[in-house]
């Protein structure tokens, strides 16, 4: 460790490992040395960041904040999860203030972290999508780390607002515009088995179709 690092302590493994110790950020900010990461509690003092992997937190076995008024709060704690909230202590807001930052997969938070590392806007152009190919089953339940095909449109439940996720204005099909769950399933089936109405829901794949501006911007 140089000096002049920018020390930032994983307080806890991630899920289980020590993966980070030792990794080095050339570029922390046009104001800040090089950021260096460590899971040495040892290191605390000399920190100048603390993050905390949600799955791997233990509430037995966590710094004493006090310890920041000495350093003028220079010390902030940061909240890391690839995951939904899914652990008591999440729904806690008492726990919960105890991090000034956040670091996810959602895009409102501090530090926004994806699983894509490249262009999203290039990966959903391809491949190329045919209406023979699809499955026989017409509906699958995609969740956490699933590494869905693109030839699929997806069905979506929860915030109004999808416009960040959709590449077009007719690229999902949200379940609160059905009255019933029968309406729902009775349009499915009726999508599986017309070409033209499935494959408009793909049009983004068809390169002289824009892209929304909305999606454009997070994800470019």
């Amino acid at each position: 460790m140089e000096n002049n690092d920018t020390l930032i302590l994983n307080w806890t493994p991630f899920f289980g490992e020590q993966t980070w110790e030792h990794y080095r950020i050339d570029y922390c900010g046009s104001d800040l040395p090089p950021c260096l990461i460590t899971h040495n509690p040892t290191y605390l003092i000399q920190s100048h960041l603390l993050v905390f992997h949600a799955p791997d937190v233990n509430w037995e076995d966590l710094p004493d904040k006090e310890i920041r008024n000495i350093y003028n709060n220079k010390m902030p704690w940061v909240y890391y999860s690839a995951e939904a909230p899914a652990r008591e202590w999440e729904f806690d807001d008492d726990k919960m203030k105890m991090f000034e930052f956040s670091l996810s997969y959602r895009l409102d938070s501090d530090f926004p972290s994806t699983y894509l590392d490249e262009d999203l806007t290039a990966i959903i152009r391809s491949p190329s999508y045919q209406f023979k190919d699809r499955k026989q089953v017409p509906v699958a339940w995609v969740v956490s780390n699933c590494h869905a095909s693109n030839g699929v449109v997806p069905i979506v439940d929860g915030p109004s607002d999808y416009t960040p996720f959709a590449p077009t204005n007719h690229s999902l099909i949200q379940i609160d515009q059905f009255s019933s769950p029968e309406d729902l399933a009775s349009y499915i089936l009726s999508l599986s088995e017309n070409e033209q109405a499935y494959t408009s829901y793909l049009s983004y794949k068809n390169n002289s179709t824009p892209l929304s501006e909305e999606f454009v911007k997070y994800w470019q």
